[in-house]
């Protein structure tokens, strides 16, 4: 089966890219394994930067079977005089504006070679070069499906589309009885929640503040300190939470801090010279696990801090106030003997806000703490654009790097209404150094997993057979992504219909044809 056939052109270094970025996704469709997808789009990205370097133009074209990927990339240009000279690491004849945007290094060729199971080059100088290479398949297993805690009230939708496009994993569909959310491609994040102008998506979340049990424990955000105002400090906000029966108040910045050490211990002590990813944000390791799970071993082996908070807390009666719907997944099933809630940040603003409103005073001055020493990139646009570049090895050279789905991390969480850079600059250090329980960073004792997400079915065969369904009603599509019909891209209606979850007639440009197939009226509602 064809699944891609991409035009090069010379000299054009910033649209190469395309063809890895199809045959990742149609590989992941298929369920193969995260690691030979990675090592076939490193070769086919190279490949097509090949061209973009050193040819005038080219092509690239892609065979799937259930056991092999087959690609050729063939191009018209000045040919390789010398393929053996070539096939050297670091040697390289890029042209200087090739150089200057951190291309041409010379590993294009060997890193091909490396990626692949079979390699032949064919080259004539003056005319041109054939790459023909191919990568054996192989089915993952599926994984098990995580709980969810995103929620969708329907009634309240306009239809305005924007949580359509916005989500990076397009997870929401658009039915006439308002919008869907299919859990298997989730991660959980704020984007549908922050762009919905009418409030349709909320986190699952206590509406209540619950009463306070003897030695209950309050666990909130440090987002919440930054929330009054530089005029309340936050010894207010503590006094105000013990006030409201919450004696024993635990910050989540402790166990934040507490992960960031022990990552950069692990980093400097087992992982000098290694590329690896800080799990501080639960949201990003979900997408990781269902987009990019060729990296998951570049996840450094600790639990994230709401899953250390989980952990700790696990016998003892604790109310956690999650910033975002991957950590109130996270404790949604906590398991121990003791008594867990999830009460939504809003409700404990509200209470937090009614009793210091009138107790404002000087600003505050605190020490702050040492910085995370690590590259931080925040908002889940910049972050797939970082995991995209790091599949195809182009950011090996960045160390520890801790990526937030959310801008300045939980303190762009869209439940809170203070700018994220504000919030931080006000917010103190966590409070008390050790709260009222003691927290320790702790390791991952069972390995992460890719999620099933895109697959199409158990049995590569017939995932293949479903994707030519796709490839071939797409075909037939305007290629608009326009979102009316209720997907985010016309590919993914083609592969809603191929599924049973649409129909052809629900985009209105087909739809309104006398010859589309099982046309209704509510396809058009």
């Amino acid at each position: 089966m064809n699944i891609a056939h991409v035009d090069i052109e010379g000299g054009d270094y910033l649209s190469s890219g395309r063809g890895s970025k199809q045959i990742k996704e149609e590989l992941r469709k298929i369920g193969v394994v995260p690691e030979i997808i990675r090592r076939a789009i490193v070769a086919v990205y190279e490949a097509e930067m090949n061209v973009a370097i050193h040819a005038y133009r080219g092509h690239l074209y892609a065979n799937l079977t259930p056991e092999i990927l087959e690609v050729v990339v063939e191009d018209s240009g000045p040919g390789i005089a010398d393929i053996e000279q070539a096939m050297r690491e670091g040697f390289s004849t890029a042209p200087w504006e090739a150089r200057e945007q951190g291309f041409g290094a010379g590993m294009g060729l060997p890193n091909i070679r490396r990626s692949t199971d079979r390699l032949t080059i064919d080259s004539t100088v003056g005319k041109g070069t054939t790459v023909r290479f191919s990568v054996y398949l192989k089915p993952e297993a599926a994984a098990r499906m995580q709980a969810s805690a995103v929620t969708v009230k329907p009634d309240k939708c306009i239809r305005c589309l924007q949580c359509l496009h916005t989500c990076p994993t397009q997870a929401i569909r658009l039915r006439p009885s308002g919008p869907e959310i299919a859990r298997h491609l989730c991660v959980e994040c704020t984007a549908c929640i922050t762009v919905c102008p009418e409030g349709v998506f909320d986190m699952d979340c206590g509406e209540e503040v619950p009463a306070p049990q003897e030695s209950s424990i309050l666990v909130v955000p440090d987002a919440l300190l930054g929330q009054c105002g530089s005029r309340v400090p936050s010894a207010t906000i503590i006094d105000a939470l013990s006030g409201a029966g919450w004696t024993r108040v635990l910050f989540a910045g402790i166990a934040e801090k507490a992960l960031e050490d022990a990552i950069v211990t692990y980093a400097r002590e087992k992982a000098p010279d290694v590329f690896l990813l800080a799990p501080v944000c639960p949201a990003v390791v979900n997408l990781i696990r269902l987009q990019y799970p060729s990296l998951i071993g570049h996840v450094a082996p600790y639990l994230t801090s709401f899953e250390i908070l989980r952990e700790h807390l696990s016998e003892v009666h604790a109310v956690f106030t999650p910033s975002c719907p991957a950590q109130s997944a996270l404790v949604h099933d906590i398991g121990g003997s003791g008594q867990v809630s999830r009460v939504h940040p809003r409700e404990v603003w509200k209470v937090v806000y009614s009793l210091v409103k009138q107790k404002q005073s000087g600003p505050e001055t605190c020490e702050q703490e040492s910085p995370f020493l690590a590259t931080v990139i925040s908002g889940m646009e910049h972050v797939c654009r970082f995991l995209e570049k790091a599949e195809r090895g182009l950011m090996e050279d960045c160390g520890l790097v801790a990526l937030y789905a959310c801008y300045q991390g939980c303190f762009g969480s869209p439940f809170w209404d203070t700018p994220p850079a504000v919030a931080r600059l006000r917010a103190v250090p966590s409070g008390p150094a050790d709260g009222p329980v003691r927290i320790h960073a702790l390791q991952r004792l069972k390995p992460l997993e890719p999620r099933a997400g895109a697959r199409l079915d158990p049995d590569m065969s017939t995932a293949i057979k479903k994707l030519a369904q796709i490839n071939q009603i797409s075909k037939q599509l305007p290629g608009r992504n326009c979102g009316i019909c209720g997907a985010p891209s016309c590919l993914a209606l083609a592969e809603d219909v191929v599924m049973d979850r649409a129909t052809l007639a629900s985009c209105i440009f087909v739809g309104n044809r006398p010859d589309a197939p099982g046309a209704t009226k509510e396809d058009h509602i």
